[in-house]
């Protein structure tokens, strides 16, 4: 079974190096600061996630080399495993708890802006929202990723399962591990794209100056 899932770490805001002189630049980046701050949880279980998903791996590969007479074995690590994916579910929702705050704190509405800066808030504002729907997008996909890996290692259990029902459902996991992937690599575009606009603004704010 391939490996599921390689998270990037996301550098989401373009803040360093900045003198906010101007008063909508302040505001704006003490906006971005809050959600920043509030991704912190998001950012720092990102090695604890790829940690566990590293150990189920190799937990994996030592089952498959198991015979069948090692059933002792066989269970020992299965039940490893399920410790693992269940620290995964943990990890999963402390992730989107961070960013349901972050998104909760991506308000320009109250800034004191004029028409033009307001229409530049607005544009990274729209930028984010894209990038939490994209990652409202690898939730779901993670999530059932995480659902078949369960059903899987349930079933490894059954003392007479056939092979052919193991490898079925490998296929699954790996065929979501590629629908992950590619939410992971949708998510990386808009975070992308999202640092872009923010440097934009910045730079028109300060041209303008």
């Amino acid at each position: 079974m391939k490996k599921w899932l390689a998270v990037t770490l996301l550098s989401v805001f373009v803040l360093t190096g900045c003198t906010f002189g101007d008063s909508a630049e302040q505001q704006i980046s003490g906006v971005l600061q809050s959600m920043h701050d509030a991704e912190e949880p998001y950012r720092s279980v990102q090695s604890e996630m790829n940690k566990a998903e590293q150990q189920e791996v190799q937990l994996f590969e030592e089952i498959l080399a198991l015979t069948q007479e090692q059933q002792s074995e066989l269970q020992q690590k299965v039940t490893e495993l399920q410790e693992l994916t269940a620290n995964r579910k943990d990890y999963l929702a402390n992730e989107r708890e961070s960013l349901e705050e972050a998104l909760a704190k991506s308000d320009f509405s109250a800034l004191d802006l004029s028409e033009v800066e307001r229409a530049l808030a607005d544009r990274v504002d729209k930028a984010y929202d894209a990038r939490y729907e994209s990652y409202e997008d690898v939730y779901t996909k993670y999530e059932e990723l995480i659902r078949l890996q369960d059903a899987l290692y349930v079933e490894m259990l059954v003392e007479d399962v056939s092979i052919e029902t193991v490898r079925e459902l490998i296929q699954q996991v790996n065929a979501q591990n590629e629908v992950v992937q590619a939410a992971v690599a949708t998510m990386n575009e808009k975070t992308e794209q999202f640092n872009s606009i923010t440097s934009d603004v910045f730079e028109t704010l300060q041209s303008e100056e």
